[in-house]
Order: structure tokens, then sequence, then C-alpha cells
């Protein structure tokens, strides 16, 4: 029950694995996503394992498939993007990882800001004010993920957070 919350845009999420969140998607960005548009200032966080994948990470201020902030492991890089009808790569940062190895990834938006972590180490800080809410998500292009668990918190006071 507990996945109908859940926006399903990736071609498969079975059940019969050991994470409830196992992701494959064949051509394209696939996309899960859950909350709403008032969510605004919040810090989304999951260990994520990429297995054979063009790219795979976390989303924030998601409202609808072409439209959200995501940050993301890529050949050879940590990349934020925000797709808002096209993509567009806001930091990028020489980052090495393989699959099959798990990773943290941490995005933060607040505000105008947003930021990113892989594995505790800040890898993006930039601002950006074109979406202003919406809900979290995984995001795979091309491939498999896995992951057990998306944390949520939300920022409540003036300031960003300095440590995850």
């Amino acid at each position: 029950m507990w996945r109908r919350a859940w926006v399903d845009g990736v071609d498969i999420w079975n059940t019969y694995w050991n994470e409830p969140f196992r992701l494959s998607h064949n051509a394209g960005i696939g996309l899960i996503s859950q909350g709403s548009l008032d969510w605004v200032d919040h810090r989304v966080h999951a260990r994520i394992t990429p297995h054979q994948a063009q790219g795979v990470g976390i989303a924030a201020r998601v409202a609808g498939r072409r439209r959200w902030y995501a940050l993301s492991l890529v050949e050879g890089a940590a990349r934020l993007v925000r797709c808002k009808d096209t993509e567009q790569i806001l930091a990028e940062q020489a980052l090495s990882w393989a699959a099959y190895e798990p990773h943290d990834l941490t995005l933060e938006v607040h505000g105008d800001r947003i930021r990113g972590w892989v594995d505790d180490a800040l890898v993006c800080d930039v601002t950006d004010d074109l979406l202003r809410g919406g809900a979290v998500g995984l995001i795979l292009d091309e491939g498999t993920m896995l992951c057990h668990d998306i944390e949520v918190r939300p920022i409540t006071d003036d300031r960003p957070s300095e440590v995850r």
C-alpha cells in the first residue's frame, strides 16, 4: 500500500527484491516522486547503489516528469541539474564512483539556494529560483539503481544547514 503514495515514472519497480526501491528504466530519464507543490524548503537524503546506469540520483522540487532539480552520479562526476522542460547543468564536480558501490546523496533546497553532498562532501552550492516547490524523488537515466529508504526533513529556519 505504501507504494501507492508514489508517482511511478519508471519501467520496472518490482516488489520481490530485498530493497524497497529497486528501480529500472530502459530509455531516458525515469523518476518516482512523492510530495506536493507546497513542499518548499527541505532536505532529501538517500543511500543509493547504482547498477550499470548512465546516471542515478535524488530529486527535489519535483513538479512533474520534466520539472525538477536532481543531484546525480553520472560517469566520472556528481552533477546538479535543473529540468524545466529542458535539462540544464547547474554544477558539476569530478567524482570517482563505481557500479554496485553505495553512496550517500543529500540535496537541500532552501529559498533560491541549492546544495548537494555526496558521501558527506559538499559537491555543489548554487542559487536558482526557477522551481519554487515540489515533491522529492529518485531519478535514474537508463539503468538500474537500488535504495532502502529516503529521508526528507523540512528546513524551518532562515539558514541553510551546515551539515546534512
